[in-house]
């Protein structure tokens, strides 16, 4: 067994290697072991972003632990939307593949014992009990009428919050639509979408973030559905058998991407005024809060928070009541 100790300050590019082995590995094939780790890389990445909305990926790496032509990835996982300031705000992690069996698990950067994923990001964790409720409500989503949160019941919760908090929000919308059909209605943008629904099997999830692991995101919320075609396009039938450890498949991420319709989004500490301006939408079938905070100035060592209300004014991801009031 070769090893090789790995420097790498990102996953962009190429990635620099700094080797110390009891035999020294060709040129050629130090650039297919980058090329090999690079494509696995974008697979694994990308399935645990698409499939843990609550997260979100951002600094990618080389585990400090790996073997010569071992498919290993290390990655900065961090909570999706608020963070708690007393806390280190991301994990760093590994993902890696068993040469024999072909299953992935995860582990520490320098440690190869498999790891179960909620052990591994510990500490990085949204508010357990927003968590849970995000991955309770996308599996929720789909469901008839009388098996989700009425217009009136989350109408009552928003009205409670007042224009002193913040409100995370899933909106599920009545029919799955692209992101033009959405952004026609003139008074919505967002930066995420769930191009497929949980119900038996893992959800088909994406953000604007830019990673290490896309070569094609521009982090442009605009471009949200043509990033996660980018990356679907990178993808083959032979990455399936990766993908289905993540509760994904080919099959269904070709026919999500091919379709580009969105069945819903995550709104992040938003004002509960225009929130339930948005409910009132019949293009909206419901809403399930994820959670509500203080809504807070910090202070300028980002600890101390200082409570304000939403002023009137106050847009809904840049667009003013007038447009929310034009159906």
């Amino acid at each position: 067994m070769r090893l090789v100790l790995v420097a790498a300050t990102a996953m962009v590019g190429a990635l620099l290697l700094g080797a110390c082995t009891t035999s020294e590995p060709s040129a050629d094939e130090l650039e297919q072991d980058m090329a090999q780790l690079r494509r696995y890389g974008y697979v694994v990445a990308n399935a645990f972003r698409a499939t843990n909305p609550e997260y979100a990926v951002h600094g990618g790496n080389v585990p400090a632990l790996r073997s010569f032509g071992e498919l290993a990835i290390e990655m900065d996982v961090r909570p999706s939307w608020r963070v708690d300031p007393f806390v280190n705000d991301y994990a760093t992690v590994a993902i890696r593949q068993n040469s024999d069996t072909g299953q992935n698990h995860f582990s520490h950067p320098a440690d190869r014992t498999p790891m179960d994923k909620s052990v591994a990001i510990h500490g990085s964790a949204p508010m357990p009990g927003e968590a849970f409720a995000l991955r309770s409500a996308v599996r929720r989503m789909g469901s008839p009428l009388n098996g989700t949160s009425s217009k009136r019941e989350i109408d009552r919760i928003l009205s409670g919050a007042g224009r002193t908090k913040g409100v995370t929000a899933l909106v599920e919308l009545a029919k799955p639509m692209t992101a033009e059909q959405i952004r026609n209605k003139g008074y919505i943008t967002f930066t995420n979408a769930l191009f497929a629904p949980a119900t038996d099997r893992a959800t088909v999830y994406w953000d604007s973030r830019i990673t290490m692991f896309c070569q094609g995101c521009s982090g442009n919320s605009h471009a949200l559905t043509e990033e996660f075609r980018s990356w679907v396009s990178t993808l083959s039938p032979d990455d399936d058998s990766t993908l289905r450890q993540f509760g994904l498949s080919y099959d269904r991420l070709i026919e999500s991407s091919n379709t580009g319709k969105i069945y819903g989004y995550i709104e992040a500490e938003s004002n509960p005024i225009l929130l339930r301006e948005l409910l009132k939408k019949s293009h909206v079938k419901t809403m399930y809060v994820i959670g509500v905070t203080k809504n807070c100035e910090l202070d300028e060592d980002g600890r101390t928070c200082h409570p304000f209300l939403w002023p009137k004014s106050t847009q809904l991801n840049g667009l003013s009541y007038s447009k929310l009031d034009n159906e």
